[in-house]
Protein backbone atom coordinates (compact mmCIF):
# COMPACT_ATOMS: atom_id res chain seq x y z
CA UNK A 1 0.00 0.00 0.00
CA UNK A 2 1.19 3.51 -1.07
CA UNK A 3 1.68 5.44 2.18
CA UNK A 4 -0.99 8.75 2.21
CA UNK A 5 1.51 11.69 1.68
CA UNK A 6 1.38 13.68 5.26
CA UNK A 7 -0.28 16.99 3.07
CA UNK A 8 -3.34 15.05 2.35
CA UNK A 9 -3.87 14.48 5.71
CA UNK A 10 -2.89 18.09 7.30
CA UNK A 11 -6.54 19.68 6.21
CA UNK A 12 -8.27 17.98 9.24
CA UNK A 13 -7.97 20.87 11.73
CA UNK A 14 -9.20 23.28 8.36
CA UNK A 15 -11.96 21.07 8.23
CA UNK A 16 -12.53 21.23 12.21
CA UNK A 17 -11.93 24.65 12.28
CA UNK A 18 -14.46 25.56 8.79
CA UNK A 19 -17.04 23.44 10.84
CA UNK A 20 -16.73 25.70 14.02
CA UNK A 21 -16.78 28.48 12.18
CA UNK A 22 -20.04 27.38 9.90
CA UNK A 23 -21.92 26.81 13.14
CA UNK A 24 -20.89 30.44 14.99
CA UNK A 25 -22.00 31.84 11.58
CA UNK A 26 -25.31 29.93 11.99
CA UNK A 27 -26.08 31.48 15.70
CA UNK A 28 -28.47 34.66 15.87
CA UNK A 29 -28.02 37.97 17.17
CA UNK A 30 -29.32 38.79 20.13
CA UNK A 31 -32.21 40.69 18.17
CA UNK A 32 -32.86 37.92 16.53
CA UNK A 33 -33.64 35.56 19.20
CA UNK A 34 -35.76 38.48 20.64
CA UNK A 35 -37.58 38.31 17.21
CA UNK A 36 -37.57 34.60 17.14
CA UNK A 37 -39.18 34.81 20.64
CA UNK A 38 -41.61 37.55 19.88
CA UNK A 39 -42.80 35.79 16.42
CA UNK A 40 -43.61 32.32 18.78
CA UNK A 41 -44.82 33.74 22.24
CA UNK A 42 -47.30 36.36 19.76
CA UNK A 43 -48.78 32.96 18.36
CA UNK A 44 -49.45 31.42 21.02
CA UNK A 45 -51.17 34.40 22.03
CA UNK A 46 -53.31 35.19 19.28
CA UNK A 47 -54.24 31.46 19.01
CA UNK A 48 -55.13 31.29 22.56
CA UNK A 49 -57.20 34.24 22.78
CA UNK A 50 -59.42 33.46 19.67
CA UNK A 51 -60.35 30.58 21.70
CA UNK A 52 -62.08 33.43 23.78
CA UNK A 53 -62.57 36.90 21.58
CA UNK A 54 -64.22 36.43 18.23
CA UNK A 55 -62.33 38.85 17.09
CA UNK A 56 -59.01 39.67 18.70
CA UNK A 57 -57.13 42.67 18.22
CA UNK A 58 -53.17 42.44 17.66
CA UNK A 59 -51.51 42.00 20.72
CA UNK A 60 -48.04 43.55 21.76
CA UNK A 61 -45.97 44.77 24.58
CA UNK A 62 -44.23 47.30 22.79
CA UNK A 63 -44.79 50.81 23.52
CA UNK A 64 -46.83 52.35 21.33
CA UNK A 65 -44.04 55.43 19.77
CA UNK A 66 -47.12 57.09 17.67
CA UNK A 67 -49.47 56.76 20.19
CA UNK A 68 -51.30 60.19 20.49
CA UNK A 69 -50.37 60.91 23.92
CA UNK A 70 -46.49 60.38 23.06
CA UNK A 71 -47.14 62.65 20.11
CA UNK A 72 -48.35 65.44 22.21
CA UNK A 73 -45.67 64.46 24.86
CA UNK A 74 -42.92 64.76 22.04
CA UNK A 75 -44.19 67.93 20.55
CA UNK A 76 -45.12 66.76 17.41
CA UNK A 77 -48.55 67.98 18.52
CA UNK A 78 -48.54 71.09 19.86
CA UNK A 79 -50.13 71.42 23.28
CA UNK A 80 -52.41 74.07 22.01
CA UNK A 81 -54.47 72.02 19.54
CA UNK A 82 -57.61 71.14 20.88
CA UNK A 83 -58.58 67.24 21.38
CA UNK A 84 -61.71 66.18 20.36
CA UNK A 85 -64.66 65.85 20.37
CA UNK A 86 -63.69 62.22 20.57
CA UNK A 87 -65.85 59.25 21.77
CA UNK A 88 -65.67 56.74 24.21
CA UNK A 89 -64.18 53.82 22.11
CA UNK A 90 -61.28 55.96 21.18
CA UNK A 91 -61.14 56.86 24.94
CA UNK A 92 -60.33 53.21 26.10
CA UNK A 93 -57.55 52.68 23.24
CA UNK A 94 -56.10 56.05 24.14
CA UNK A 95 -55.88 54.89 27.96
CA UNK A 96 -55.12 51.20 27.43
CA UNK A 97 -51.95 52.85 25.08
CA UNK A 98 -50.22 54.50 28.07
CA UNK A 99 -52.17 53.00 31.16
CA UNK A 100 -49.12 50.89 33.29
CA UNK A 101 -51.54 48.09 34.76
CA UNK A 102 -52.41 47.38 30.64
CA UNK A 103 -49.17 47.22 30.27
CA UNK A 104 -48.35 44.53 32.84
CA UNK A 105 -51.27 42.92 32.23
CA UNK A 106 -49.64 42.47 28.66
CA UNK A 107 -46.28 41.56 30.26
CA UNK A 108 -47.73 39.22 32.09
CA UNK A 109 -49.40 36.84 29.43
CA UNK A 110 -46.33 37.41 27.14
CA UNK A 111 -44.11 36.17 30.32
CA UNK A 112 -46.30 33.07 30.64
CA UNK A 113 -46.83 32.57 26.93
CA UNK A 114 -42.49 32.50 27.04
CA UNK A 115 -42.98 30.06 29.78
CA UNK A 116 -44.86 28.08 27.72
CA UNK A 117 -42.59 28.14 24.71
CA UNK A 118 -39.31 26.76 27.32
CA UNK A 119 -41.69 23.67 28.34
CA UNK A 120 -42.59 22.74 24.42
CA UNK A 121 -38.82 22.67 23.96
CA UNK A 122 -38.11 20.56 26.66
CA UNK A 123 -40.08 17.96 25.39
CA UNK A 124 -38.98 18.31 21.77
CA UNK A 125 -35.46 17.21 19.82
CA UNK A 126 -32.61 18.99 22.16
CA UNK A 127 -29.82 19.45 19.34
CA UNK A 128 -26.33 20.47 20.35
CA UNK A 129 -23.29 20.98 19.00
CA UNK A 130 -19.61 21.76 20.19
CA UNK A 131 -15.75 21.89 19.71
CA UNK A 132 -12.96 22.09 21.33
CA UNK A 133 -9.14 22.16 20.94
CA UNK A 134 -6.05 21.67 23.43
CA UNK A 135 -2.47 22.18 23.00
CA UNK A 136 -0.42 20.26 25.50
CA UNK A 137 3.47 20.60 26.57
CA UNK A 138 5.83 18.93 28.77
CA UNK A 139 8.93 20.63 28.82
CA UNK A 140 10.27 23.42 30.80
CA UNK A 141 10.37 25.72 28.05
CA UNK A 142 7.47 26.97 26.07
CA UNK A 143 7.66 24.32 23.36
CA UNK A 144 4.21 22.26 22.57
CA UNK A 145 4.31 18.52 22.64
CA UNK A 146 0.66 17.49 21.62
CA UNK A 147 -2.30 19.19 19.58
CA UNK A 148 -5.80 17.77 20.00
CA UNK A 149 -9.32 19.14 18.41
CA UNK A 150 -12.67 17.65 19.04
CA UNK A 151 -16.01 18.32 17.47
CA UNK A 152 -19.17 16.83 18.70
CA UNK A 153 -22.87 17.04 17.98
CA UNK A 154 -25.82 15.42 19.37
CA UNK A 155 -29.72 15.13 20.10
CA UNK A 156 -31.72 14.38 23.43
CA UNK A 157 -35.54 14.43 23.87
CA UNK A 158 -37.99 12.95 26.35
CA UNK A 159 -40.37 10.82 25.27
CA UNK A 160 -43.85 11.10 26.75
CA UNK A 161 -43.71 7.19 28.49
CA UNK A 162 -40.99 9.31 30.32
CA UNK A 163 -37.97 7.88 28.57
CA UNK A 164 -34.79 10.12 27.92
CA UNK A 165 -33.49 9.45 24.43
CA UNK A 166 -29.83 10.92 24.52
CA UNK A 167 -27.68 10.42 20.69
CA UNK A 168 -24.36 11.64 19.98
CA UNK A 169 -21.24 11.79 17.33
CA UNK A 170 -18.12 13.46 17.55
CA UNK A 171 -14.74 13.63 15.52
CA UNK A 172 -11.59 13.76 17.08
CA UNK A 173 -7.92 14.60 15.99
CA UNK A 174 -4.23 14.24 17.73
CA UNK A 175 -0.92 14.93 17.09
CA UNK A 176 2.39 14.60 18.53
CA UNK A 177 4.07 17.36 17.59
CA UNK A 178 7.61 15.89 18.55
CA UNK A 179 7.35 12.30 16.89
CA UNK A 180 4.58 13.01 14.27
CA UNK A 181 3.74 15.17 11.58
CA UNK A 182 0.39 13.68 10.94
CA UNK A 183 -3.10 13.66 12.88
CA UNK A 184 -4.82 10.69 13.96
CA UNK A 185 -8.64 10.59 13.54
CA UNK A 186 -11.19 8.87 15.36
CA UNK A 187 -14.33 9.14 15.77
CA UNK A 188 -17.39 7.71 17.98
CA UNK A 189 -21.27 7.13 18.19
CA UNK A 190 -23.17 7.39 21.33
CA UNK A 191 -27.15 6.34 21.81
CA UNK A 192 -28.97 5.71 25.43
CA UNK A 193 -32.26 5.17 26.65
CA UNK A 194 -33.51 5.83 29.86
CA UNK A 195 -37.21 4.42 30.89
CA UNK A 196 -38.72 5.07 34.20
CA UNK A 197 -40.80 1.52 35.06
CA UNK A 198 -42.51 2.49 38.07
CA UNK A 199 -42.58 6.35 39.38
CA UNK A 200 -42.47 8.54 36.63
CA UNK A 201 -43.81 6.16 33.87
CA UNK A 202 -46.03 7.60 31.78
CA UNK A 203 -47.70 10.48 29.90
CA UNK A 204 -49.76 11.82 32.89
CA UNK A 205 -46.62 11.89 34.86
CA UNK A 206 -44.01 12.92 32.81
CA UNK A 207 -45.79 15.63 30.15
CA UNK A 208 -47.01 17.37 33.35
CA UNK A 209 -45.11 20.42 33.32
CA UNK A 210 -46.02 21.26 29.88
CA UNK A 211 -49.99 20.17 31.03
CA UNK A 212 -49.29 22.98 33.33
CA UNK A 213 -47.64 25.43 31.07
CA UNK A 214 -50.27 25.07 28.60
CA UNK A 215 -53.11 25.57 31.14
CA UNK A 216 -51.27 28.33 32.39
CA UNK A 217 -51.56 30.27 29.83
CA UNK A 218 -54.92 29.52 28.83
CA UNK A 219 -55.59 31.10 32.63
CA UNK A 220 -53.64 34.17 31.99
CA UNK A 221 -55.19 34.65 28.71
CA UNK A 222 -58.88 34.63 30.71
CA UNK A 223 -57.04 36.99 33.42
CA UNK A 224 -56.42 39.49 30.48
CA UNK A 225 -59.68 39.62 28.34
CA UNK A 226 -61.64 39.91 32.38
CA UNK A 227 -59.21 42.64 32.89
CA UNK A 228 -60.20 44.27 29.55
CA UNK A 229 -63.34 44.18 29.96
CA UNK A 230 -63.11 45.91 33.97
CA UNK A 231 -60.80 48.28 32.58
CA UNK A 232 -62.99 49.44 29.65
CA UNK A 233 -65.83 49.51 32.06
CA UNK A 234 -63.69 51.78 34.37
CA UNK A 235 -63.23 54.24 31.27
CA UNK A 236 -66.68 54.33 30.39
CA UNK A 237 -67.46 55.32 33.74
CA UNK A 238 -65.41 58.43 34.51
CA UNK A 239 -66.55 58.93 30.28
CA UNK A 240 -70.37 59.61 31.20
CA UNK A 241 -69.47 60.90 34.18
CA UNK A 242 -67.68 64.04 32.37
CA UNK A 243 -70.78 63.77 30.18
CA UNK A 244 -73.17 64.34 33.25
CA UNK A 245 -70.85 67.04 33.69
CA UNK A 246 -71.41 68.98 30.73
CA UNK A 247 -74.95 68.46 30.92
CA UNK A 248 -75.06 70.03 34.38
CA UNK A 249 -73.03 72.93 33.17
CA UNK A 250 -75.57 73.23 30.08
CA UNK A 251 -78.49 72.94 32.68
CA UNK A 252 -76.72 75.59 34.83
CA UNK A 253 -75.88 78.07 32.07
CA UNK A 254 -79.43 77.84 30.87
CA UNK A 255 -81.45 78.50 33.91
CA UNK A 256 -78.76 81.48 34.25
CA UNK A 257 -80.21 82.85 31.14
CA UNK A 258 -83.64 82.46 32.31
CA UNK A 259 -82.67 84.59 35.64
CA UNK A 260 -80.70 86.84 33.65
CA UNK A 261 -84.12 88.00 31.50
CA UNK A 262 -86.39 87.85 34.11
CA UNK A 263 -84.24 90.02 36.93
CA UNK A 264 -84.16 92.40 33.95
CA UNK A 265 -87.75 91.96 33.21
CA UNK A 266 -88.36 92.72 37.11
CA UNK A 267 -86.72 95.83 37.12
CA UNK A 268 -88.33 97.28 33.83
CA UNK A 269 -91.51 96.47 36.00
CA UNK A 270 -90.41 97.87 39.06
CA UNK A 271 -89.49 101.07 37.35
CA UNK A 272 -93.14 100.91 35.93
CA UNK A 273 -94.66 100.71 39.26
CA UNK A 274 -95.79 97.95 38.22
CA UNK A 275 -93.89 95.29 40.27
CA UNK A 276 -92.19 95.57 44.29
CA UNK A 277 -88.74 96.20 45.21
CA UNK A 278 -88.72 92.91 47.28
CA UNK A 279 -89.75 90.87 44.03
CA UNK A 280 -86.89 92.35 42.14
CA UNK A 281 -84.32 91.61 44.81
CA UNK A 282 -85.61 88.11 44.81
CA UNK A 283 -85.01 87.63 41.12
CA UNK A 284 -81.35 89.33 41.66
CA UNK A 285 -80.71 86.97 44.65
CA UNK A 286 -81.24 83.63 42.54
CA UNK A 287 -79.40 84.98 39.35
CA UNK A 288 -76.33 85.54 41.87
CA UNK A 289 -77.16 81.72 43.27
CA UNK A 290 -77.06 80.67 39.64
CA UNK A 291 -73.88 82.35 38.51
CA UNK A 292 -72.35 80.90 41.58
CA UNK A 293 -73.64 77.48 40.34
CA UNK A 294 -72.56 78.48 36.82
CA UNK A 295 -69.12 78.37 38.66
CA UNK A 296 -69.22 75.45 40.41
CA UNK A 297 -70.44 73.73 37.72
CA UNK A 298 -67.71 74.36 36.00
CA UNK A 299 -65.15 74.06 37.95
CA UNK A 300 -66.31 70.38 38.64
CA UNK A 301 -66.44 69.93 34.45
CA UNK A 302 -62.67 70.77 34.12
CA UNK A 303 -61.84 68.61 36.87
CA UNK A 304 -62.97 65.77 35.98
CA UNK A 305 -61.65 66.42 32.57
CA UNK A 306 -58.26 67.09 34.49
CA UNK A 307 -58.45 63.56 36.09
CA UNK A 308 -60.07 61.69 32.35
CA UNK A 309 -57.06 63.17 30.25
CA UNK A 310 -54.64 62.11 33.27
CA UNK A 311 -56.44 58.50 32.78
CA UNK A 312 -56.36 58.92 28.75
CA UNK A 313 -51.79 59.79 29.79
CA UNK A 314 -52.94 63.19 27.50
CA UNK A 315 -50.84 66.26 29.14
CA UNK A 316 -53.32 68.19 31.53
CA UNK A 317 -52.89 71.18 28.89
CA UNK A 318 -54.32 69.73 26.38
CA UNK A 319 -58.22 71.21 26.07
CA UNK A 320 -59.91 68.18 26.01
CA UNK A 321 -63.33 67.55 24.32
CA UNK A 322 -65.56 64.38 24.62
CA UNK A 323 -68.16 63.31 22.23
CA UNK A 324 -71.68 64.17 23.97
CA UNK A 325 -73.80 62.34 21.25
CA UNK A 326 -72.69 59.06 23.31
CA UNK A 327 -74.94 60.34 25.92
CA UNK A 328 -77.70 61.13 23.34
CA UNK A 329 -77.36 57.66 22.21
CA UNK A 330 -77.95 56.62 25.37
CA UNK A 331 -81.31 58.36 25.95
CA UNK A 332 -82.52 57.39 22.46
CA UNK A 333 -82.00 54.14 23.66
CA UNK A 334 -84.21 54.86 26.93
CA UNK A 335 -84.80 52.45 29.32
CA UNK A 336 -85.20 48.49 28.81
CA UNK A 337 -85.87 45.52 30.73
CA UNK A 338 -83.57 42.77 31.52
CA UNK A 339 -86.42 40.35 31.01
CA UNK A 340 -84.48 37.40 33.08
CA UNK A 341 -84.86 35.82 36.37
CA UNK A 342 -81.53 36.31 38.79
CA UNK A 343 -80.91 32.23 38.56
CA UNK A 344 -80.68 32.82 34.69
CA UNK A 345 -77.46 35.33 34.86
CA UNK A 346 -76.36 34.06 38.01
CA UNK A 347 -76.38 30.22 35.73
CA UNK A 348 -75.01 31.38 32.51
CA UNK A 349 -72.43 34.43 34.79
CA UNK A 350 -70.79 30.96 36.26
CA UNK A 351 -70.81 29.42 32.94
CA UNK A 352 -69.01 32.51 31.42
CA UNK A 353 -67.14 34.20 34.01
CA UNK A 354 -63.27 33.98 33.01
CA UNK A 355 -62.09 34.13 36.61
CA UNK A 356 -64.87 31.25 37.54
CA UNK A 357 -63.42 29.20 34.90
CA UNK A 358 -60.01 29.65 35.84
CA UNK A 359 -60.98 28.25 40.00
CA UNK A 360 -62.94 25.06 38.56
CA UNK A 361 -60.24 24.35 35.96
CA UNK A 362 -57.52 25.12 39.24
CA UNK A 363 -59.39 21.98 40.76
CA UNK A 364 -58.18 19.85 38.17
CA UNK A 365 -54.92 21.11 38.39
CA UNK A 366 -54.51 20.23 42.42
CA UNK A 367 -56.21 16.52 41.42
CA UNK A 368 -53.31 15.94 39.02
CA UNK A 369 -50.50 17.51 41.74
CA UNK A 370 -52.38 14.99 44.15
CA UNK A 371 -51.50 12.32 41.84
CA UNK A 372 -48.10 12.98 41.04
CA UNK A 373 -47.53 13.27 44.77
CA UNK A 374 -48.73 9.81 45.09
CA UNK A 375 -46.68 8.50 41.99
CA UNK A 376 -43.72 9.91 43.86
CA UNK A 377 -44.69 7.57 46.61
CA UNK A 378 -43.90 4.48 44.71
CA UNK A 379 -40.58 3.34 44.74
CA UNK A 380 -38.37 3.86 41.11
CA UNK A 381 -36.92 1.59 38.93
CA UNK A 382 -35.66 2.82 35.93
CA UNK A 383 -33.91 0.98 32.69
CA UNK A 384 -30.94 2.07 30.92
CA UNK A 385 -29.62 1.04 27.79
CA UNK A 386 -26.31 2.37 26.18
CA UNK A 387 -24.65 1.81 23.20
CA UNK A 388 -21.42 3.01 22.15
CA UNK A 389 -19.09 2.60 19.28
CA UNK A 390 -15.24 3.97 18.44
CA UNK A 391 -13.64 3.75 15.02
CA UNK A 392 -9.99 2.53 14.12
CA UNK A 393 -7.57 4.40 15.10
CA UNK A 394 -6.93 6.79 12.40
CA UNK A 395 -10.15 5.46 10.05
CA UNK A 396 -12.91 7.60 11.56
CA UNK A 397 -14.99 6.16 9.06
CA UNK A 398 -14.04 2.27 9.45
CA UNK A 399 -15.36 0.79 12.92
CA UNK A 400 -15.45 -3.04 13.89
CA UNK A 401 -16.55 -5.24 16.55
CA UNK A 402 -13.31 -4.30 19.28
CA UNK A 403 -14.78 -0.40 18.83
CA UNK A 404 -18.91 -1.68 19.93
CA UNK A 405 -19.92 -1.85 23.23
CA UNK A 406 -23.71 -1.82 25.25
CA UNK A 407 -24.84 -1.93 28.07
CA UNK A 408 -28.24 -2.53 29.88
CA UNK A 409 -28.62 -2.44 33.59
CA UNK A 410 -31.80 -1.84 35.81
CA UNK A 411 -31.35 0.92 38.67
CA UNK A 412 -34.19 0.21 41.80
CA UNK A 413 -35.05 2.77 44.18
CA UNK A 414 -37.23 1.08 47.09
CA UNK A 415 -39.92 3.30 48.72
CA UNK A 416 -38.05 3.05 52.01
CA UNK A 417 -37.46 6.94 53.06
CA UNK A 418 -40.20 8.58 51.81
CA UNK A 419 -40.86 11.59 54.48
CA UNK A 420 -40.34 14.64 51.58
CA UNK A 421 -42.92 12.60 49.66
CA UNK A 422 -45.30 11.93 51.86
CA UNK A 423 -45.05 15.59 53.46
CA UNK A 424 -45.67 16.70 49.36
CA UNK A 425 -48.75 14.02 49.09
CA UNK A 426 -49.93 15.43 52.27
CA UNK A 427 -49.62 18.93 51.16
CA UNK A 428 -51.38 18.13 47.76
CA UNK A 429 -54.38 17.29 49.17
CA UNK A 430 -54.46 20.04 51.21
CA UNK A 431 -54.11 22.24 48.38
CA UNK A 432 -57.00 20.33 46.37
CA UNK A 433 -59.20 20.75 49.40
CA UNK A 434 -58.38 24.72 49.23
CA UNK A 435 -58.62 25.10 45.21
CA UNK A 436 -62.49 23.09 45.91
CA UNK A 437 -62.98 25.72 48.68
CA UNK A 438 -62.00 28.62 46.72
CA UNK A 439 -64.10 27.74 43.92
CA UNK A 440 -67.05 27.72 45.87
CA UNK A 441 -66.23 30.81 47.64
CA UNK A 442 -65.88 33.01 44.46
CA UNK A 443 -69.33 30.89 43.09
CA UNK A 444 -71.40 32.05 45.89
CA UNK A 445 -69.24 35.56 46.07
CA UNK A 446 -71.06 36.23 42.03
CA UNK A 447 -74.00 34.91 42.94
CA UNK A 448 -73.94 37.80 46.22
CA UNK A 449 -72.84 40.49 43.64
CA UNK A 450 -75.11 39.75 41.11
CA UNK A 451 -78.24 39.71 43.00
CA UNK A 452 -76.92 42.58 44.30
CA UNK A 453 -76.15 44.30 40.61
CA UNK A 454 -80.00 43.17 39.78
CA UNK A 455 -81.22 44.49 42.69
CA UNK A 456 -79.40 48.13 41.91
CA UNK A 457 -80.41 48.16 38.50
CA UNK A 458 -84.41 47.71 39.05
CA UNK A 459 -83.64 50.11 41.51
CA UNK A 460 -81.85 52.52 38.99
CA UNK A 461 -84.51 51.92 36.67
CA UNK A 462 -87.20 53.25 39.20
CA UNK A 463 -84.98 56.27 39.61
CA UNK A 464 -85.20 57.01 36.35
CA UNK A 465 -89.20 56.64 35.98
CA UNK A 466 -89.49 58.77 38.76
CA UNK A 467 -87.01 61.75 37.84
CA UNK A 468 -88.56 61.42 34.19
CA UNK A 469 -92.05 62.19 35.35
CA UNK A 470 -90.26 64.56 37.56
CA UNK A 471 -89.07 66.73 34.56
CA UNK A 472 -92.69 66.66 32.75
CA UNK A 473 -93.69 67.87 35.74
CA UNK A 474 -91.11 70.24 36.99
CA UNK A 475 -91.68 71.77 32.84
CA UNK A 476 -95.25 71.64 32.90
CA UNK A 477 -95.04 73.91 36.24
CA UNK A 478 -92.72 76.19 34.71
CA UNK A 479 -94.96 76.72 31.89
CA UNK A 480 -98.28 77.47 34.31
CA UNK A 481 -96.38 79.72 36.46
CA UNK A 482 -94.68 81.73 34.38
CA UNK A 483 -98.12 82.34 32.37
CA UNK A 484 -99.89 83.23 35.93
CA UNK A 485 -96.76 85.37 36.88
CA UNK A 486 -97.30 87.71 33.13
CA UNK A 487 -101.01 87.66 34.40
CA UNK A 488 -100.36 88.89 37.76
CA UNK A 489 -101.33 85.72 39.38
CA UNK A 490 -98.23 84.74 40.98
CA UNK A 491 -95.03 86.70 42.50
CA UNK A 492 -91.58 86.11 41.37
CA UNK A 493 -90.94 83.95 44.24
CA UNK A 494 -93.04 80.88 42.96
CA UNK A 495 -91.42 81.10 39.26
CA UNK A 496 -88.20 80.77 40.86
CA UNK A 497 -89.15 78.16 43.04
CA UNK A 498 -90.73 76.72 39.46
CA UNK A 499 -87.32 77.01 37.74
CA UNK A 500 -85.18 75.88 40.72
CA UNK A 501 -87.29 72.97 41.01
CA UNK A 502 -86.64 72.18 37.22
CA UNK A 503 -83.02 72.52 36.81
CA UNK A 504 -82.55 70.14 40.12
CA UNK A 505 -84.95 67.50 38.08
CA UNK A 506 -82.75 67.91 35.17
CA UNK A 507 -80.15 67.38 36.39
CA UNK A 508 -81.50 64.30 38.64
CA UNK A 509 -82.91 62.75 35.03
CA UNK A 510 -79.55 62.81 33.63
CA UNK A 511 -77.78 61.08 36.36
CA UNK A 512 -80.57 58.83 37.07
CA UNK A 513 -80.03 57.56 33.30
CA UNK A 514 -76.54 57.52 33.60
CA UNK A 515 -76.50 55.48 37.02
CA UNK A 516 -79.03 53.18 34.91
CA UNK A 517 -76.50 53.15 31.74
CA UNK A 518 -73.31 52.11 34.29
CA UNK A 519 -75.41 49.88 36.41
CA UNK A 520 -76.52 48.02 33.04
CA UNK A 521 -73.00 48.05 31.78
CA UNK A 522 -71.71 46.58 35.11
CA UNK A 523 -74.04 43.83 35.03
CA UNK A 524 -72.65 42.89 31.46
CA UNK A 525 -68.97 43.04 33.07
CA UNK A 526 -70.06 40.64 35.66
CA UNK A 527 -71.55 38.02 33.93
CA UNK A 528 -68.30 38.36 31.25
CA UNK A 529 -70.88 39.66 28.35
CA UNK A 530 -69.03 43.17 27.70
CA UNK A 531 -68.03 43.40 23.98
CA UNK A 532 -65.35 46.71 22.82
CA UNK A 533 -66.17 46.73 19.70
CA UNK A 534 -65.38 49.75 16.35
CA UNK A 535 -68.24 52.12 17.44
CA UNK A 536 -69.60 51.11 21.42
CA UNK A 537 -69.52 49.20 24.33
CA UNK A 538 -71.93 47.17 23.93
CA UNK A 539 -73.32 43.58 25.67
CA UNK A 540 -72.15 40.30 23.75
CA UNK A 541 -74.93 39.04 21.31
CA UNK A 542 -74.17 35.36 22.32
CA UNK A 543 -74.20 35.71 25.79
CA UNK A 544 -77.59 37.58 24.86
CA UNK A 545 -78.93 34.74 22.95
CA UNK A 546 -77.55 32.36 25.44
CA UNK A 547 -79.99 34.14 28.27
CA UNK A 548 -82.80 33.74 25.38
CA UNK A 549 -82.12 29.90 25.29
CA UNK A 550 -82.63 29.61 28.92
CA UNK A 551 -85.73 31.39 28.80
CA UNK A 552 -87.13 28.48 26.05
Amino acid sequence: MIPEPPSARRPLPAALLTFVALAAGGCLSADEYRVQADDEVYAIIAERRAEFVADPEAFTIDPDGESLAWRYMSGEIPLSEPLGPIGLVECIRLSAATDTEVQSRKESLYLTALDLTFARYLFGVQPNAGASATLTGQNEGLEATSAAASVSAGFSRVLGSGAQIVGNVGLSIFRGLLSSEDWDPASSIGFSITQPLLSGFGSAITLEPLTQAERNVVYEVRSFERFRRTFAFSIASDYFRVLQAYDTLENAEANLASLVLLSERNVALAESGRLSDTQVDQARQDRLRAETSVIDSRQTLEGLLDNFKDRLGLPLEVELSLDRTELERVVESGIEDLGHTADEVIELALTRRFDYRNAVDRIQDSERDVMIAADDLRGSLGLDIDVNATSQPGQPLAYDKQGFFWSVGLDLDLPIDRLSERNSYRGALVSLQAAERSAADLAISIELSLRASLRELVSRKQAYEIQKNSVALAERRVDSTTLNFEAGRVETRDLLEARDDLVVARDALTRALVDYHLATLALYRDIEALVVDEDSLRPDDEALEALTENDE
